[in-house]
């Protein structure tokens, strides 16, 4: 069998975290006041307003939650690993979003990140609308959102990206999966050749090492291995979220500059990272620490969080390609 015909077997329910259930009460709707609930092709979508936050769900699975209060906060702790790339690489100027849901991370780096290009490709209209309407979402000189499958956005783009983030889930009776063509050896190798050279892939898994889903997380530690320079794994600590970093690397390449600016900016940035491939949890906490005293990151969480990586970094896994 395939990988991408076991993830369709395995498909999981996305689950918010302990902490967030209980203050959110999420074991009864009952409080909460519903302003959507709507079939599209491809969802049942549900938005809802409870205890400050807003909330979209995918049939039963938890997409999104918003800070009523600020609109550009979100609940999910593992989208602080979208800004890996920016670690990396603090000079990239286009960044890819495949999913929107309620675009908690694109909001994020258009926010963050003022000389950014930020665009995201979502397979289901109804979803851009949703997220236009109830999560203030607006597109603009710096931000494209495109109504398209995420692999046929791939093989049609004639842009390059610093980053591509993979945070897309199809849901079903039995809660939220991945979507298989965007979990085989040929899709990372069709994401790789979007990148620039040093460009990263962050890829949003539910699942852990050992635990829940293992298979997929093993099969998906193999693939990104077997396709990329390095790859960097990272657990959420309020949720079941598994986070790979995948770097591309033209070692062929990688003395030659790419050019112009963009080639003096990286010269400043401290020893060329983008360049050197693996590198410690220690030298990604130094590196994500200097951004961080320089103003280019605006989270004092980061640091720490970047410079621990998952037992599954360590792990060493039979599974196939």
């Amino acid at each position: 069998m395939s990988l991408g015909a076991l993830l369709i077997a395995l498909s999981w329910r996305r689950c918010l975290p302990i902490a967030l259930l209980s203050l959110l009460g999420a074991a009864s709707p009952a409080h909460a006041q519903v302003l959507l609930d709507r079939y599209s092709a491809h969802h049942h979508i549900l938005v809802e307003d409870k205890q400050g936050k807003r909330l979209l769900r995918f049939d039963d699975a938890v997409q999104t939650i918003m800070s009523l209060s600020d609109h550009s906060l979100g609940a999910f702790d593992y989208t602080d690993f979208f800004h890996l790339p920016m670690v990396f690489d603090p000079t990239i100027k286009r960044v890819l979003f495949l999913g929107l849901g309620g675009a908690s991370g694109p909001k994020a780096f258009l926010k963050q990140y003022p000389k950014l290009q930020v665009e995201v490709a979502e397979i289901d209209p109804m979803v851009k609308q949703v997220a236009e309407k109830y999560f203030y979402v607006r597109e603009g000189p710096r931000f494209k959102i495109t109504i398209q499958d995420g692999r046929a956005y791939l093989y049609r783009a004639k842009e390059q990206y610093g980053a591509i983030i993979m945070d897309a889930y199809d849901t079903g009776p039995n809660g939220a999966y991945l979507p298989y063509h965007l979990a085989t050896k040929e899709f990372f190798t069709l994401v790789k050749s979007r990148l620039v050279n040093g460009g990263a892939l962050v890829y949003n898994a539910i699942g852990k090492y050992g635990g829940h889903n293992n298979f997929v997380i093993e099969s998906l530690l193999a693939t990104l291995r077997d396709s990329f320079h390095a790859v960097y794994v990272f657990q959420a600590q309020t949720s079941i979220n598994t986070l790979f970093v995948a770097i591309k690397l033209d070692t062929g390449a990688a003395a030659a500059p790419r050019g112009g600016d963009e080639a003096e900016e990286k010269a400043q940035w401290p020893n060329a990272p983008w360049l050197k491939h693996p590198v410690s949890a220690d030298q990604l906490r130094q590196l994500a620490t200097t951004l961080l005293r320089q103003g280019f990151l605006k989270s004092s969480r980061l640091p720490q969080k970047f410079g621990r990586f998952a037992h599954t970094h360590y792990a060493q896994t039979n599974a196939r390609v």
